[in-house]
Parts: C-alpha cells; structure tokens; sequence
C-alpha cells in the first residue's frame, strides 16, 4: 500500500486523505509530537500556509517554503517512504512559547571531540545530493561559521552545523541542518532549512526551536 505524500496540501492542513502515518514523528513549534491526530492537531492550532513559494520532491525527501497568513516564511521538511510521510519537521516562527520538555542537563564540553569550528557532512549519507550541491552546502557552511551573515548563528558558542538531511532535484537542493551549540543555560541546538535554487540561496531558521532552546533551563541530575 502506498501513501500520498501531498505536502501542499498538508502545507495548508488539508489533511484528509492524510499522508500521516500513526507513528510519524514531528518537530515544529518549539516542541515535537507522534502520530497522525497529535501531529494533525498541532498544525491546526498554528497559522497554516497561506502561500507556496518554493518545493523540492525526490522520491525519499520534501520540502516546502512559503509563507502563514501574517506572512512570516515557513517551511516543512519531510522523510517519504512510499508516498507516505515518516518524519515530519516545520520551521518558522511565531507559534506561541510550548511548554519546555522535561529533561535532564548532561554536563559536556561541546570541543572535547575536537570537532568544534567544522560543519558535520558525511556526503556518502546523502545518495541524492549532488556533487555540486554539496560543495555548495560545504561553502555555506564555511560562511556561517566565519561569521557571514553574523545572524545566522549569532552569539552561541561553539557552533557547529551538521546537515541532517539534504537532496537534489534537478537544478535545485534542500538541506537540514541543525545548528548545535552552547546556550546560556547548557548546550543545545534549533534547525536551518536551505534551499538553492535558480541561482538564489535561500536560509530559513526555526525561530520557535532556538526561543525554545534558549529558555531551556539547566537541570544537571544530581546523585
């Protein structure tokens, strides 16, 4: 059985047929949910599309630019299999502050691996990323981490970005990418949406995931 992965539509929470899953997992709005009804509702309670302006589909991956009905950009990011939605992640911002997670803080140095100052790409984990386009990604990287344009990672310390998830389709790519770094209250991380197209670079932040990350207080476990 196959599923149809219509971002457009779930862009727009028009989700009947939905290309949700039971156990499809979602990131978005500062927090994150599991299953068709939970990941369903939660995009009902926000400010849905209200226009497309750019896509990107394989086989595998989908994503989705555009803009909610204040017009602030938005984005979604999506593992496909089958036609079916496996893994689901919105970028954006503007949803109202989610009630923190619990968790426990583990002390760690974010430069103990030496790996601090690099951007994390193992290209051989991307099959449908051009050469080309990750040469591309790997520049942009650089920049970021050069300071340029100082807003994209702006004051956390020992930043690094690592490509989640990236892919071509025909002159065009999209990449996630997560930023990992240290907060005032401990390390954590928010997520980048890229897509190069038609010679235009286009950089999306999860504004709602870095508030979030940023209001996360320490809580070291204590024995």
């Amino acid at each position: 059985m196959s599923g149809n992965a219509d971002m457009l539509a779930l862009a727009r929470v028009d989700i009947a047929p939905s290309p949700l899953l039971q156990n499809t997992s979602f990131e978005g709005f500062g927090s994150d949910a599991y299953g068709k009804e939970e990941i369903a509702a939660m995009l009902r309670r926000h400010s849905p599309f209200t226009a497309v302006t750019r896509q990107a589909r394989t086989a595998r991956s989908q994503a989705v630019i555009g803009e909610d009905a204040a017009g602030r950009p938005v984005a979604l990011f999506a593992d496909l299999h089958d036609g079916w939605i496996t893994r689901l992640w919105r970028l954006g911002e503007g949803a109202d502050p989610a009630p923190l997670r619990p968790v426990t803080s583990v002390p760690a140095d974010a430069d103990m691996d030496q790996r601090g100052g690099r951007l994390g790409f193992a290209p051989e984990a991307h099959p449908e990323l051009e050469p080309a386009h990750a040469a591309a990604l790997v520049a942009l990287g650089d920049r970021w981490l050069a300071g340029q344009p100082v807003d994209v990672i702006g004051a956390l310390a020992c930043a690094r970005p690592i490509i989640l998830r990236a892919f071509s389709e025909g002159g065009a790519c999209a990449a996630l990418i997560r930023i990992q770094g240290r907060f005032p209250h401990g390390l954590g991380g928010f997520l980048m949406l890229v897509m190069i197209a038609d010679g235009e670079t286009i950089v999306l932040a999860d504004q709602d995931g870095r508030a979030a990350a940023e209001r996360q207080p320490w809580r070291p476990a204590l024995r």
